[in-house]
């Protein structure tokens, strides 16, 4: 409720810290989801931030790698700062 609370307030922002695992398997935006009343409600006045997304840069693929870690984040609004 508290959470609710504040996002209701005008120029708030949520920072979303997201783990450089998998869309699906990323549970703080399911926590999100649930406390907030559902995406549609929060993820327009959310910023992204990922921690330790260097970990997973370890071959010459990597940009390639990259781009489809990043497609189903940014099929779902979530646009993160590395």
């Amino acid at each position: 409720a508290v959470l609710r609370s504040e996002m209701g307030k005008p120029n708030t922002r949520l920072c979303v810290l997201l783990e450089p695992v998998e869309f699906a398997t990323n549970g703080i935006v399911d926590f999100c989801d649930e406390s907030l009343g559902g995406r549609e409600k929060w993820i327009g006045n959310a910023t992204f931030l990922m921690t330790k997304f260097d970990k997973m840069l370890e071959d010459t693929r990597a940009a390639s790698k990259s781009n489809i870690f990043f497609k189903e984040f940014h099929e779902n609004g979530c646009f993160s700062y590395l």
